[in-house]
């Protein structure tokens, strides 16, 4: 007698062996110009590219999936499934129960994984029709998702959304948009990757002001571990976890400028032109690390606590990390406490940023028309403005649930008229900043250009493709 199939856990990151995961999806190959169909025969759906130090590449797409319908019993409160990454689970959690008193007609019934393994969850649950109405999302699951039929632009459904334009800071609006410009979804939160330094060790190595170009960068490092040895590696960079993307993607922006990208805007590869933004940023990384050696080789395993505690700890001088880490980072019992400042990005001055959206899924449209209208519902509670009763309200309502994220977990936000207004985030970044929100020049990686790294979490990967020597 066979099997039977196994079922997907919830709070787990078990794949169904049945299942793809998402490294196999990235993996597969895709090509969408004649010129490197060497590498592989065009595939269906939308591709991103990687680039790797040694010239190998790694291709990402997507193929169509099968869902089955399921319906919506008219007695009793809408269930509503939001699946999530594990992030503040314990304030989502206290969110969801908030709107569930508050809206006794719906029941969001909350379920998480850890990030790391969120994209192979995605696909299990898709793939195996475990019931998701709305989940977190991010740029590249989004290219992945709505061309193999999971997610719809909510857009299509509710164009009321689009109000919302006006509020969002322009660097993130690309993110929350598909390639026929229609809205995703409303924002849980947006940030930028910062660019520190520790204003005591440039100090002490006789350095004014910190690196304003790339070259730079390299001649005050040397510098540093001329004047200053103890700081062996000055340079630092969060390429360790899911980090690698976002963390290059701000290399190539800041060395090449604003409209560096990965793909034309028909999507065609331009990642392998010779001389380009992308072999542009690795070639200075490589140096960084192999020839000039002001880089740490570890770098590639740097992720959110290592950059923190490395850099508060006077490790480096130099770090690029995501903006929510930089409170850890300078505030006791870290012992450069004070020391850290931010500085716009060296060369062109742009950063990357990174929007995570929330999607509808083609499920819940499936359910019919009030279990839409139930996630809108709640979507907008925590992606965008309600009254005090939590009924959707863009003209008069507050932004509730994103207020509450910026200033209880320190995360980043996209909306620019509640960010202006508001006294408790002011408070919050003024003791930790030395910019101003208003003068960071950020840009999301859109669907034309965004690097979706394929082995974001392999150290082995990322060691390739910076061209860091093995340590075995």
């Amino acid at each position: 007698m066979a099997k039977p199939k196994k079922k997907v856990a919830e709070n787990k990151s078990e794949t169904p062996p049945e299942t793809n995961t998402f490294q196999d999806r990235l993996d597969q190959r895709i090509s969408r110009r004649q010129a490197i169909s060497r590498i592989g025969a065009a595939a269906i759906g939308i591709g991103a590219v990687v680039a790797a130090a040694a010239g190998g590449y790694y291709y990402v797409s997507t193929q169509g999936g099968q869902q089955r319908t399921t319906t919506t019993s008219s007695a009793g409160p809408i269930r509503i499934d939001f699946f999530i990454w594990q992030y503040g689970v314990q304030m989502v959690q206290d969110n969801v129960a908030r709107y569930n008193a508050a809206h006794p007609e719906s029941n969001v019934v909350l379920s998480s994984v850890p990030q790391e393994t969120y994209g192979d969850d995605v696909i299990s649950r898709f793939s195996s029709a475990v019931p998701t109405d709305i989940l977190y999302s991010d740029v590249n699951y989004q290219i992945l998702f709505e061309p193999a039929g999971w997610i719809a632009p909510a857009e299509d459904y509710f164009p009321e959304i689009t109000k919302y334009k006006a509020d969002i800071t322009p660097g993130y609006l690309p993110g929350f948009l598909n390639k026929a410009g229609k809205m995703y979804g409303l924002s849980y939160y947006g940030d930028y990757t910062c660019y520190l330094y520790n204003s005591r060790i440039l100090s002490q190595a006789g350095i004014t002001a910190p690196a304003q170009t790339w070259d730079d960068v390299i001649t005050h490092a040397q510098q540093i571990q001329q004047k200053v040895p103890s700081v062996k590696f000055p340079l630092a960079a969060f390429f360790g976890s899911y980090g690698f993307w976002q963390t290059f993607y701000n290399f190539m922006q800041g060395i090449n400028g604003p409209n560096a990208a990965f793909f034309d805007k028909d999507l065609n590869p331009i990642f392998d032109t010779p001389g380009g933004p992308v072999f542009k940023t690795i070639r200075w990384l490589v140096d960084a690390i192999n020839k000039y050696k002001v880089m740490t080789p570890d770098t590639i395993n740097y992720d959110d606590p290592t950059c923190a505690n490395t850099m508060g700890a006077g490790t480096h001088a130099y770090m690029w990390e995501p903006r929510y880490d930089f409170i850890g980072t300078n505030t006791s019992p870290q012992k450069e406490a004070g020391n850290i400042k931010q500085a716009l990005n060296p060369g062109s001055g742009y950063t990357s940023c990174w929007m995570r959206p929330y999607n509808m899924t083609t499920s819940n449209v499936k359910r019919g028309k009030d279990a839409v209208q139930a996630q809108w519902n709640f979507q907008q509670y925590f992606g965008g403005k309600t009254d005090d009763k939590f009924n959707g309200d863009y003209a008069n309502g507050t932004y509730r649930v994103a207020k509450r994220i910026a200033t209880d977990l320190a995360v980043g936000f996209v909306y620019d008229p509640w960010a202006s207004r508001s006294a408790m985030v002011t408070s919050l970044i003024s003791p930790f900043f030395t910019l101003s929100r208003k003068s960071v020049k950020v840009r999301v990686c859109s669907l034309g250009d965004c690097p979706v790294w394929t082995t974001a979490n392999s150290s082995t990967a990322a060691r390739f493709k910076l061209g860091v020597p093995s340590q075995s």
